[in-house]
C-alpha cells in the first residue's frame, strides 16, 4: 500500500486525491498543519509528500527543506499560486520532484502524482469526468498544461524566503479527508489494536485512530498480535487475515479463548480467496473490510463496535 501525505491549509488537493485514489491501494493523509505535517513525514516515512508553499509565513519551503535534510528518500512536490521567478528556483533548490500550480486540477496534479507513486496514469476521459475539471454548465474545461519537473542538479542557495507573518490559515472547508472522522467516537481514551505487517497501512490507521483521542498499540504479526492482545486487553481489534507466523483467523480464535472479555475483532484483507469471508463470519467479527479499503467506513466500523461496548 502507498501511502500519500498532504500538508495544506486548503483542503482540495487532499479531497481530490482521495477521492481519486483509494480504490488505487492509496492511503492519503491530509493535513492542514505544517508542525503535524512535519511529524508525520517524519515518523510515517510517506512515499510521496505534496506540500502548499504560499504565503504568510512560506512555511511549507520551510517543510521541504527539513525533508530534505532528514527524509531524503521522500519524494517531495509543491503546490503555490505564485508565478514569481524566485518560487520555481527555490523549488529547484530544494529538489522539489514538480512545481504545481494552485488552485489544483486534476489534470495538472494527478499525473505527477501517480507517476511518482508508481501507478498507471488516468486516462484523458477519466480526468475530463473528474468534477473539478467541469464548468458550471457542465462543460469539461481544458487542464492547464503540465509545469516542467523541477528536479534540479545542485542549484546554488535559495533566495531569501519571507520570515513567517503568521501562522497558516486554517481551512476554510473543514477537516482534510484523513483528519479528524465525520462522526466522534463513543469512547474516547478506548484502546485499540492494529495487526498489521504493511507498515504503511499500521502508521496510517494509527494516526487517525489517535487523531480521534484512541490509544493505539501496533503488532506486525501473528505472534506478536496475540502477545500484545493478552497484555493490553484491547478494546477493539483491527487485524490483518494475512500475517507473518501464522493466519489472522487463527489469532482471532486464540484472542476468543485467552483474553478474559469479550473483544470486538474487525478483519481486514487484501486476500479474495473464495470461502475466506464465510471462514472469518463464523468468528463472529465486528466487519470485514476488504483492501483497499475506505478510511471512513472503517472508522464507521470503529465507532460502530465501540458503541456496543460502552
Amino acid at each position: 500500500m502507498k501511502l500519500l501525505l498532504v500538508v495544506d491549509p486548503e483542503p482540495e488537493a487532499g479531497r481530490l486525491l482521495n477521492a481519486q485514489l483509494h480504490l488505487s491501494g492509496v492511503e492519503v493523509l491530509a493535513v492542514t498543519s505544517v508542525a503535524e505535517g512535519t511529524r508525520l513525514a517524519l515518523e510515517c516515512r510517506p512515499d510521496l509528500a505534496l506540500i502548499a508553499a504560499d504565503p504568510p509565513g512560506w512555511d511549507g519551503f520551510n517543510l521541504a527543506h527539513r525533508l530534505r535534510q532528514e527524509a531524503p528518500e521522500i519524494p517531495v512536490v509543491l503546490l503555490s499560486s505564485r508565478t514569481d521567478p524566485w518560487v520555481g528556483e527555490t523549488a529547484r533548490a530544494l529538489r522539489a520532484r514538480h512545481l504545481l500550480p494552485k488552485p489544483v486540477r486534476a489534470g495538472s496534479l494527478l499525473p505527477p502524482v501517480l507517476d511518482l507513486l508508481g501507478l498507471l496514469p488516468l486516462t484523458e476521459e477519466a480526468l475530463r469526468a473528474t468534477p473539478d475539471e467541469a464548468d458550471p454548465h457542465g462543460v469539461p474545461v481544458p487542464p492547464p498544461p503540465p509545469l516542467q519537473p523541477t528536479v534540479a542538479p545542485p542549484a546554488p542557495p535559495p533566495p531569501a524566503i519571507p520570515a513567517p507573518a503568521a501562522a497558516p490559515p486554517a481551512s476554510r472547508s473543514g477537516p482534510a479527508p484523513a483528519e479528524i472522522p465525520t462522526s466522534p467516537p463513543p469512547r474516547t481514551g478506548a484502546k485499540i489494536l492494529v495487526v498489521e505487517d504493511d507498515r504503511h497501512i499500521a502508521k496510517a490507521l494509527a494516526v487517525r485512530l489517535r487523531s480521534a483521542g484512541l490509544e493505539v498499540v501496533l503488532a506486525c504479526d501473528a505472534l506478536g498480535g496475540l502477545e500484545m492482545a493478552m497484555r493490553h486487553l484491547p478494546d477493539l481489534v483491527i487485524l490483518d487475515i494475512g500475517l507473518p507466523a501464522g493466519s489472522g483467523l487463527k489469532v482471532a480464535e486464540r484472542i476468543q479463548t485467552l483474553v478474559p472479555k469479550l473483544t470486538p475483532i474487525i478483519f481486514l484483507t487484501a486476500s479474495r480467496q473464495p470461502g475466506l469471508r464465510e471462514q472469518a463470519e463464523r468468528l463472529g467479527p465486528a466487519d470485514y473490510i476488504e483492501k483497499p479499503y475506505d478510511a471512513d467506513k472503517l472508522l464507521e466500523s470503529v465507532w460502530k463496535a465501540l458503541s456496543h461496548r460502552a
